[in-house]
């Protein structure tokens, strides 16, 4: 056998071994997912009625998405893939955050108009404020200091976490294995629909609406390939629209 014949070998092994690690990747994150959806479906009914018990579901949804980071962890390395591969790169980074500013205050301007009109078409003698500042989030359960710990985890925990499960990680996956012109699309559609479910817990009109968000996060980080631009996009839309307009008023039922 010539050096030749030996080296295309080689290099015929080499491609069947990394396709039995690409396989076994997927296999074990096809099987997480089917896992966390199941679960998740299960205990949707007690979760809700905790929810309606503490009156938020920030706690809940905190434990559950640091339980997703975990796994996600796990999967990780499991599959012995690169950080960059799911997104965690500071590569383009200056690029991806002039983007998510840019592309995020069209729909700060979007959401700010749409509770516009819904006040506008309120009874007269509504007292809904254009700009919420928080008072929408103050109930009897709610005291300033609660509120202050809810935004905190909102901003610098559930958005980043969040995002590096669902965008990192299941959008990273899907767009890599699936095959065909439309592997994107169908990874962000896919990852929206999932990722709007995990927000069935709030309500479903928040589910409902979120996967449009979802969505535009999704076109994003298939855009920058880094999380970078996505996480702040996440923190600044979640922001403005839950502490600042306030639109829990109209699409949450806690």
């Amino acid at each position: 056998m010539d050096n030749k014949s030996h080296q295309e070998i080689e290099r015929l092994q080499s491609e069947k071994l990394d396709l039995i690690k690409q396989q076994t990747a997927f296999g074990y994150f096809t099987m997480v997912i089917i896992f966390l959806m199941v679960t998740f479906t299960f205990l949707l009914k007690d979760l809700t009625e905790l929810t309606h018990f503490l009156g938020t579901a920030a706690a809940i949804t905190d434990v559950g998405m640091l339980l997703l980071l975990t796994i996600f962890i796990i999967a990780v390395k499991k599959t012995n893939y690169s950080l960059e591969f799911f997104g965690l790169t500071f590569k383009n980074g200056r690029r991806a955050i002039l983007e998510a500013l840019l592309f995020s205050v069209p729909i700060l301007f979007l959401l700010t108009l749409i509770k516009w009109i819904f006040i506008h078409c309120m009874p007269p003698n509504s007292k809904v404020h254009l700009f919420d500042f928080w008072r929408g989030a103050i109930n009897k359960t709610h005291t300033p200091t609660t509120i202050f710990l809810i935004a905190f985890s909102y901003i610098f925990i559930s958005s980043m976490t969040q995002e590096i499960v669902f965008r990192g990680g299941i959008q990273s996956y899907l767009q890599f294995f699936l095959q065909g012109k439309y592997r994107t699309v169908l990874a962000i559609l896919t990852t929206s629909v999932m990722f709007g479910m995990m927000h069935l817990v709030f309500s479903t009109r928040l589910a409902l609406s979120i996967i449009f968000l979802s969505i535009f996060w999704g076109w994003m980080f298939a855009r920058q390939k880094t999380l970078m631009g996505v996480i702040l996009s996440h923190m600044l839309i979640g922001t403005w629209a839950f502490f600042i307009l306030g639109i829990q008023q109209f699409l949450m039922d806690v």
